[in-house]
């Protein structure tokens, strides 16, 4: 498992450290603010050296259209999972204040 920046990723690889090519997959976290610093470029260029079967997940707390691009360029079949705002209440739990009071 690596963990880095795309940035730091890249200068491992070109430096001969790192062979991309033997990985079977990746995960991008934080993604919709890799494309805030520009680091798409360093991204795509990571995704350039990877194996074509391997399984890559991107992650991130909003979904503009740039990331919805990268996406579309990075990822074969990509699926969005969104997990809706619970506007402060988890359903699973009870409130335990109101029922004392009702």
């Amino acid at each position: 498992m690596l963990v880095a920046t795309p940035e730091r990723a890249l200068d491992l690889a070109q430096g001969g450290h790192l062979r991309l090519g033997t990985l079977s997959g990746f995960v991008l976290d934080a993604t919709d603010r890799m494309l805030e610093t520009d680091a798409s470029d360093a991204v795509r260029r990571i995704v350039g050296m990877l194996p074509e079967g391997r399984q890559g997940l991107l992650f991130g707390t909003t979904l503009p259209a740039a990331v919805t691009a990268l996406s579309a360029s990075l990822l074969r079949d990509p699926v969005l999972v969104e997990i809706a705002p619970d506007h402060g209440r988890t359903p699973c739990c009870r409130d335990r204040q109101n029922e004392r009071a009702a």
